[in-house]
């Protein structure tokens, strides 16, 4: 919870017309100051940034949301995944309802292909049958051995096509049989991982935000006091200042010139000048 101080400073700062990042500054250097005074330690200064706007956020601070894919803003999702409304709820029933009526509807597809299928293989075994009897008859009327002869080699040759064609069939049938196994045990393991996701949030969701802030706090107690230093601030912020366009540097300045009185404009003019006047000796 931040102090009453650091609340009244950032509130201040919004009477004075200041930007949202510098009532969130107030938040910062707090944090900074609990990592110095050793209340707790931080990986990096960028961690004790992010920790400092993410009171501020909680504070009511306009600040932008943190980017996508980083810690905070998984960590915001995480807290927000057990919060879920009415509305989501209901699309989700109707999802699994649209997902039943499917499986049903393909369940009737499979069960009537099967039911065709079985009928052209029964006209076939008739219409073998039909066949096999007016060759007896042809076979019979036949007189001379040649004519038998011929006739048993063209129901060899008839015979062995059809037995190709039923292994060819049955080949096909096979493949189709594994090609839909296959694709029955990916959708069933994604289904499964899908549920591993929502039960992962579900508990996470579950968890008070007392017990949570605990465990950040014991974590962060197991951190240096390094990330708080003026060297590793130095560095942050000239990474900051260096990934901004400087058009957006001009107008950051231009902004503060504007938002701050004479005698403070007057000091940091001074201490720009002390700056220039140290770095232009080494």
């Amino acid at each position: 919870m931040p102090e009453k101080k650091t609340i009244e400073r950032a509130r201040e700062a919004k009477r004075e017309g200041k930007a949202p990042s510098t009532q969130a500054g107030a938040f910062v250097k707090e944090e900074i100051d609990h990592v110095r005074e050793g209340k707790h330690g931080v990986r990096s200064a960028k961690q004790a940034v992010a920790i400092g706007l993410s009171k501020a956020r909680r504070a009511g601070v306009a600040v932008k949301p943190p980017p996508a894919g980083s810690a905070s803003a998984k960590k915001a999702e995480a807290s927000s995944g057990g919060k879920a409304t009415a509305g989501k709820k209901a699309a989700a029933a109707k999802k699994k309802t649209a997902t039943a009526k499917k499986a049903t509807t393909a369940k009737k597809t499979t069960t009537a292909k099967k039911t065709t299928t079985a009928k052209k293989t029964t006209a076939k075994k008739a219409t073998t049958v039909s066949k096999t009897a007016a060759a007896k008859k042809a076979t019979a009327k036949k007189t001379t051995g040649a004519k038998k002869s011929n006739a048993a080699t063209k129901a060899a040759s008839t015979r062995k096509a059809s037995a190709a064609r039923k292994s060819t069939a049955k080949t096909s049938a096979t493949k189709k049989a594994a090609a839909k196994r296959t694709a029955a045990k990916k959708s069933t393991s994604a289904r499964a991982t899908a549920s591993a996701h929502r039960t992962h949030r579900s508990s996470a969701s579950k968890e008070s935000p007392a017990k949570r802030a605990r465990a950040a706090t014991g974590a962060l107690k197991r951190e240096s006091r390094a990330g708080a230093s003026k060297s590793a601030l130095s560095a942050q912020a000239k990474s900051a200042a260096s990934r901004r366009s400087p058009s957006s540097r001009s107008a950051a300045a231009k902004q503060a010139s504007r938002t701050k009185g004479h005698a403070a404009r007057s000091a940091a003019a001074k201490k720009a000048a002390h700056t220039r006047a140290a770095r232009s000796h080494h």
